[in-house]
């Protein structure tokens, strides 16, 4: 009998610089079987946001300082897409 995949924890700390830039640490505990869950994390951010006093869309920029599973660097891809910027954390398990 296999255990049940799930989400464990999902803690979240977010830091505000002194020159405006936001810091967010988020550390995940997922027990995975390999069953539902096969093709790593997806953390999909949104790309812009609307200002509506001002020149219309304006873009977030994300800078990802590392990825890490066990403590040892995971590998992660991002992509930009149209309203989202899709980061793929790990891999396929099969």
């Amino acid at each position: 009998m296999q255990a049940e995949e799930a989400i464990q924890r999902f803690d979240v700390t977010i830091e505000v610089e002194r020159d405006g830039d936001i810091m967010i640490t988020e550390t995940i505990a997922i027990n995975v079987e390999g069953v539902d869950i096969r093709r790593g994390i997806f953390r999909d951010l949104p790309a812009y946001y609307q200002d509506a006093d001002g020149p219309g869309k304006l873009p977030y920029r994300y800078t990802v300082l590392g990825v890490r599973k066990d403590g040892e660097s995971e590998p992660y891809r991002r992509e930009r897409l149209d309203k989202e910027v899709k980061i793929r954390i790990g891999g396929r398990n099969d």
